[in-house]
């Protein structure tokens, strides 16, 4: 017998001992009658409570499920357009190869996982990759932030030894048009990024608590000298507007920047994606205060 099935048997058989009780006159006949009804409702706002929760567990369990498909996947897709880039020239550099295990640093917190991912990564360079099915798998996973973090974290290998070389420049093109990023929306995220990288958002520095703490392989921002300084011209660049730009249309340049690159839109990325879309909205709004004090827009 199911719980929902006793629990109309005895609500069921109370009123019937209720009715008894009250046709024999029995008052403790009608009391125990009333005491298995209070017992029996009770017990039914308990099963429907305790269904409730495990449906709702049930349902959390399942966003964290997916959310942690989509991380991998974004992850794995990363590591196959790091691996394009950094083949690009013919040669695997040192110094790329070093920004890629950065890479894999941020987006992999621990050590084992970090391993992993840096083996996969030594597969992936082994294996002919077909760019367009890729960059068509991100743009089906991805929003306009996604595929910007993205794209701003292959620059950053092609930089990685302060030469964007002409081999590497079509590898990039290819894939900025496969991700379907324009021209002025590549210069605009080109001038982020070189912000960013400015600041050292793409270079770690282990810091003492990490190398003291059981060997923990995992490394921080390199703050100790960071100072935010945005000329003019480099702030449009990141509005991606012009100095012959309206003042209205700036505004709703930065508007529209604000409301993409909201941190909670790459979430189910993971912990270094909201990282990175977080300081790429601080640049942002760095960039409006110049602009707007600049041109003394209220």
């Amino acid at each position: 017998m199911t719980k929902r099935s006793l629990i109309a048997f005895l609500i069921f058989g109370s009123v019937f001992g209720i009715i008894l009780g009250l046709f024999f006159n029995s008052i403790y006949a009608t009391i125990v009658g009333f005491g298995i009804v209070l017992f029996a409702v009770y017990e039914k706002k308990e099963s429907d409570n305790n269904e409730k929760d495990t449906f709702n567990n049930d349902a959390n369990k399942e966003d964290d499920e997916e959310n942690d498909e989509e991380e991998k996947l974004f992850k794995y897709n990363l590591l196959v357009l790091l691996a394009e880039v950094m083949k690009a020239d013919g040669k695997l550099k040192s110094r790329e190869l070093d920004s890629v295990k950065s890479t894999i640093r941020r987006y992999y917190r621990s050590e084992s996982k970090q391993k992993a991912a840096l083996k996969q990564f030594q597969l992936i360079l082994k294996t002919r990759n077909n760019i367009h099915d890729v960059c068509n798998i991100i743009n089906d996973q991805l929003d306009d932030v996604g595929v910007t973090e993205l794209f701003m974290e292959l620059l950053a290998v092609a930089y990685a030894d302060d030469d964007f070389n002409d081999k590497e420049k079509p590898v990039i093109k290819q894939i900025r048009n496969q991700l379907g990023i324009s021209t002025q929306e590549y210069q605009r995220i080109y001038a982020l990024f070189m912000k960013k990288r400015q600041d050292g958002y793409y270079r770690y520095k282990k810091t003492e608590q990490s190398r003291k703490s059981n060997g923990n392989q995992n490394e921080s921002y390199d703050q100790t000298t960071r100072v935010i300084t945005i000329k003019e011209q480099e702030a449009y660049n990141i509005l991606g507007v012009s100095e012959n730009t309206s003042d209205e249309e700036i505004k709703k340049a930065y508007r529209a920047l604000a409301i993409m690159y909201h941190p909670d839109k790459v979430s189910s990325l993971g912990d270094e994606a909201v990282r990175q879309a977080t300081e790429s909205m601080k640049q942002i709004n760095q960039a409006w205060n110049v602009v707007k004090e600049a041109r003394g827009i209220k």
